[in-house]
């Protein structure tokens, strides 16, 4: 639908050309320091990331889609898209501003504790308002994607360094998640809606509940991303 919007049209044909520019300008830097390859077989000997963490990613990914769906169900236009521009921006702002004023909390896996009270507040109300309040939520629930994105492919990246394993594999895992949470979570709106099971107001009430659930795992379990033993074990064979 969105489609039809020639502003994301262009957007669609500037970022592929935005992206070139910038791994041109990449090449020409004499800062820049390339990643050192390493076979994905020798990264897995020095990193695992837990089933903990990737079944966590992928339920975030579940609510996000969820409350991402919702859109579909709003008056497509300007103003929306401008809407969800203005919250993606908002979320990257914010994570940048997180990985400036508390770099060790993300690298602790601490974007599933930030992001708790926000989808929260925004989940609560899409589950009895209309309109544009509950627009507003849907917003919310973009800037939260936002956030995970940025600081997720963040702590991806401190980890393979740390780790001395592929970026390329561990932002991928992450992403491949993420994603399949998504997927899901979108899938499950649209057919609870469409065959009637379920309105819009029970899958936020839903969502939040499984936020709640996912909250109280990760203060109770503490989940990390590292397989700490998996990868001990890995550099002492080798």
């Amino acid at each position: 639908n969105m489609l039809l919007f020639p502003f994301n049209i262009a957007l669609l044909s500037i970022g592929p050309l935005c992206s070139l520019a910038i791994v041109v300008m990449l090449e020409h830097s004499n800062a820049l320091v390339p990643a050192p390859f390493v076979p994905r077989k020798q990264s897995l000997e020095s990193i695992k990331l837990t089933f903990s963490f990737r079944a966590m990613t992928v339920a975030y990914g579940v609510v996000l889609g969820l409350g991402i769906g919702l859109t579909t169900q709003i008056q497509g236009g300007a103003p929306l898209y401008s809407g969800m521009a203005c919250a993606i921006l908002l979320g990257v702002i914010a994570a940048v501003l997180c990985l400036r004023l508390a770099p060790d909390r993300v690298q602790q896996n601490g974007a599933f504790q930030i992001l708790f009270p926000v989808l929260i507040i925004a989940l609560i109300p899409m589950s009895f308002l209309q309109g544009m309040p509950a627009t507003v939520c849907n917003m919310l629930v973009f800037a939260c994607f936002a956030l995970f994105e940025v600081t997720g492919v963040y702590l991806m990246l401190f980890l393979a360094e740390r780790h001395k394993a592929s970026r390329l594999q561990l932002a991928c895992t992450l992403q491949a998640c993420l994603f399949a949470g998504l997927m899901v979570g979108h899938v499950i709106g649209v057919v609870a809606t469409s065959s009637g099971v379920m309105n819009y107001s029970m899958l936020s009430a839903a969502a939040l509940a499984l936020v709640v659930v996912l909250a109280i795992m990760v203060t109770l379990f503490g989940i990390g991303p590292v397989d700490r033993n998996g990868a001990v074990a890995g550099r002492k064979d080798a």
